[in-house]
């Protein structure tokens, strides 16, 4: 019988390098690291080189069968150790590589107090804050809100517990810059997160700050603006049968329902109520649209004297804590009178011992009783009676003058009449 017997090398897996790369890892931190990979040995098509690693890896880190790589997370801090990587064939012949292994604390960011300083904002006022830092961590630090409310921002209130991703930042992640325009007060949460950080609430390279948006009352008031219709000036001047109008806003949010209320109160002429009234007789202001500006309109009435009136619109308010009232305005009436007389007829011809008559009345009503003299123009021409007295009820009512003529017919002449205290007219 005959066979025959096929002899094959042995052959050795055997690594490029005499040693392996040191690994530096840290605590807690995912890692996964390639390690030199060994060549030749005997090998199947299904069976290739395994490898092993002595002493075992830390805890927490794999070593794979047939990939030299090692994955996880090192449970625990560890000094520099040295390790041997095993490569091994189908019968056995193996390969060795030293190497090191060392796991480094994680440094981790942290802010200096359990709570940051509130910020400081005024109410409906845009500003901006600078908030804590943090120190620690591995890398760069960057900052975030946490899952707490928005920042609130005008004129939309944002209430407490309104949900903001966890991820969102402030205006400047780097520089924890928070911008706005704060209505109320609110709790935050202020975190910070270096270069191995995740999202995850969890990750112990997140920490987080609880702070404040503390936010003042501005100025507290009543902001009354008032304009003249036709200059748009702050003195408010209302010619007679015209409307003029005043704003009111007020300066800050309130806790409730604020009743602004106008009233008028009248200067000259003395004891006239009618000549400025307004529009409407109550403002409200609530805790949502306390920001909107409301209008009350001044309308100057017309009357029949020649006298510019005056009246002084004030503002009480109701609701708004320590403030009662808002600034006074002044408001002047142009009135569209004129003072003077009106004669009927204009002119008068007398016959030579004759008579004739004409009515005399005032144009306006005066604010004190007036008295006309009246008197002829020459020796031949008399006046009838020589004083007439209007009142300010009775100045509309014509009165009575009779001329009478004397004996030349032939003489034309003027009748002067005098008005005290307005100027002297002369009718012919």
């Amino acid at each position: 019988m005959t066979f025959f017997v096929q002899v094959t090398e042995d052959l050795t897996p055997t690594f490029a390098v005499s040693a392996g790369p040191a690994q530096q890892y840290r605590h807690a931190v995912t890692v996964s690291a390639i390690l030199p990979v060994a060549t030749g040995g005997d090998t199947t098509p299904t069976q290739a080189l395994t490898y092993s690693v002595d002493p075992a890896l830390p805890a927490c880190l794999t070593l794979g069968d047939t990939a030299s790589t090692i994955t996880g997370a090192p449970a625990a801090e560890q000094a520099v150790a040295t390790y041997t990587l095993a490569a091994t064939d189908v019968d056995g012949d193996a390969a060795t590589l030293p190497f090191t292994i060392a796991v480094a604390g994680n440094a981790l960011p942290a802010f200096a107090a359990a709570t940051g300083p509130a910020t400081s904002f005024t109410v409906s006022t845009a500003g901006s804050a600078i908030l804590s830092t943090a120190t620690g961590g591995d890398g760069t630090l960057t900052y975030s809100l946490g899952v707490t409310p928005a920042l609130p921002g005008g004129p939309t209130y944002y209430a407490p517990g309104t949900a903001l991703p966890d991820a969102s930042p402030p205006a400047d992640a780097a520089t924890r810059v928070i911008t706005g325009t704060p209505l109320a007060a609110a709790p935050y949460a202020l975190v910070a997160t270096d270069d191995e950080g995740t999202t995850a609430a969890s990750d112990d390279d997140r920490v987080s700050l609880a702070f404040t948006v503390a936010v003042a009352n501005a100025p507290g008031g009543v902001t009354i603006a008032c304009a003249d219709p036709d200059t748009a000036t702050p003195a408010l001047e209302v010619d007679e049968g015209r409307s003029g109008t005043c704003t009111a806003v007020l300066n800050a949010r309130p806790t409730g329902d604020v009743t602004v209320t106008p009233s008028i109160t009248h200067g000259s002429p003395a004891g006239d109520t009618t000549d400025v009234t307004r529009v409407p007789s109550a403002l409200i202001f609530g805790t949502d649209d306390w920001f909107t500006t409301r209008t009350v309109t001044l309308r100057a009435g017309t009357d029949a004297d020649a006298v510019n009136d005056t009246a002084t619109p004030s503002f009480a308010v109701g609701g708004y804590g320590t403030v009662t009232s808002a600034r006074a305005v002044a408001v002047a009436v142009r009135d569209s009178e004129t003072a003077g007389l009106t004669a009927v007829p204009t002119f008068l011809a007398l016959h030579s011992g004759g008579t004739a008559t004409y009515m005399l009345k005032l144009d306006t009503q005066p604010t004190a009783t007036v008295t006309v003299d009246v008197s002829g123009g020459t020796a031949f021409v008399s006046a009838a009676p020589s004083a007439l007295t209007f009142t300010g009820s009775t100045w509309s009512t014509a009165q009575t003058v009779t001329v009478a003529g004397g004996d030349y017919a032939a003489l034309d002449t003027d009748v002067a009449v005098t008005v005290s205290p307005d100027p002297t007219l002369t009718i012919g």
